[in-house]
């Protein structure tokens, strides 16, 4: 919720919060709106969390881009939440029909996977979104949404599917294990090369598995120095020595 600054002046205070740290303050949780005691977000924080909400629609809209086993129940009401943040009056549009949801998102889909495997032209996918209004506030606050609304359902699904993928693109990848090859959202240094840790473990080994031909010959060698670790352990132990320790047998 928003606060004044009297509100914000009197639980800074009773917070002790320094004055400085409290002008990124833009927000108060109260846990008691009488005394004014509660949670501040921060700018950092909302951003934070602005943040969290985008990649997981994000990686929802890879998830149609893939294409495999798409639950199609669920996709009208998805899109009815997806779209509800960009369409300047959610009431007056919305899509006639469960199809009609299914064929913007299959449409959608099939355009973002030549994006990402590079069948577009130069790179680039021209989409237009048809009417958009632009909302000028001076409003400090976060909470106001978008600034650019659309008309209808359809505009306002490409216009925060467009926004995503502007804003995150750079970390959509395609892991590097060639036996999944899955996309995903990456980390923002873009050192992450693969979509989980099992993919990584498993390249790895392909690699190695690569550099060592003989793999039966390689494990047959190693069980042998194992079988001959444990028997030396037995032979100490046998003459009373204990084992990883100098020592002697005693008579």
């Amino acid at each position: 919720m928003g606060i004044g600054s009297k509100t914000l002046e009197r639980a800074r205070r009773a917070a002790g919060m320094p004055a400085a740290k409290a002008k990124r303050v833009i927000a108060l949780l109260f846990d008691d709106p009488e005394a004014g005691t509660g949670r501040f977000i921060t700018v950092e924080e909302e951003m934070r969390r602005l943040e969290i909400v985008d990649l997981g629609w994000l990686r929802w809209l890879l998830y149609l881009a893939e294409g495999d086993a798409i639950d199609e129940s669920s996709i009208p009401a998805e899109v009815s939440v997806f779209t509800s943040l960009y369409l300047d009056d959610p009431a007056k549009s919305h899509p006639a029909s469960a199809h009609e949801a299914l064929d913007l998102v299959r449409e959608f889909g099939a355009g973002l996977k030549r994006l990402i495997d590079g069948s577009e032209s130069a790179g680039k996918w021209p989409i237009t979104i048809g009417v958009v209004k632009r909302i000028v506030s001076l409003d400090r606050l976060t909470g106001g949404g978008p600034p650019l609304r659309a008309s209808d359902w359809r505009g306002a699904f490409l216009l925060h599917a467009t926004h995503l993928i502007s804003r995150y693109g750079r970390r959509i990848r395609r892991c590097a294990y060639s036996d999944c090859r899955h996309v995903f959202v990456g980390d923002q240094i873009g050192h992450q090369k693969f979509c989980s840790p099992k993919c990584g473990a498993n390249e790895r080994q392909r690699r190695f598995r690569e550099k060592t031909p003989d793999w039966s010959d390689y494990r047959k060698r190693g069980r042998l120095r194992r079988i001959r670790t444990l028997k030396g352990k037995a032979a100490l132990k046998a003459a009373n020595l204990k084992v990883g320790k100098r020592g002697s047998a005693r008579g």
